[in-house]
């Protein structure tokens, strides 16, 4: 397995200051407000040379406060060359993780924490491991 590069930084705020974020990393940043799936929830997937690297989400919780976040950051995510090696990597290092496909992507993603607990995610081709 291969890491072939930082993929995107997905922040999760208050709902009130979505617009001010996707705001901000337009006028200020340069980037541009481009395609994001159906995930069924409010967001935005900023772009820079045609790829988004910058996702915009709102906290899940009725006050809109995530007790649990130390900070806006909700996960780390890099490309990855093959989910496969990544799966066996992680499982020989004893580290536990999730996995979602999607075919119609052609997306494999796999989650898991890193020592002091932040998320990170491995957007690979897609592939069932064995």
């Amino acid at each position: 397995m291969a890491i072939l590069a930082l993929d995107h930084i997905n922040f999760r705020v208050p709902a009130e200051l979505l617009d001010s974020m996707k705001d901000f990393y337009v006028n200020v940043v340069g980037l541009t407000v481009g395609d994001r799936p159906a995930f069924g929830t409010v967001g935005y997937w900023l772009y820079a040379g045609g790829h988004p690297v910058v996702h915009l989400s709102i906290y899940k919780t009725a006050s809109g406060i995530d007790p649990c976040a130390r900070n806006a950051i909700d996960h780390l995510a890099f490309r990855c060359d093959d989910a496969a090696a990544a799966q066996l990597q992680l499982q020989n290092l004893n580290v536990g993780f999730s996995i979602r496909h999607f075919p119609a992507e052609g997306l494999s993603q796999i989650f898991f924490a890193d020592p002091v607990g932040n998320t990170v995610e491995l957007n690979c081709p897609y592939q069932v491991a064995a």
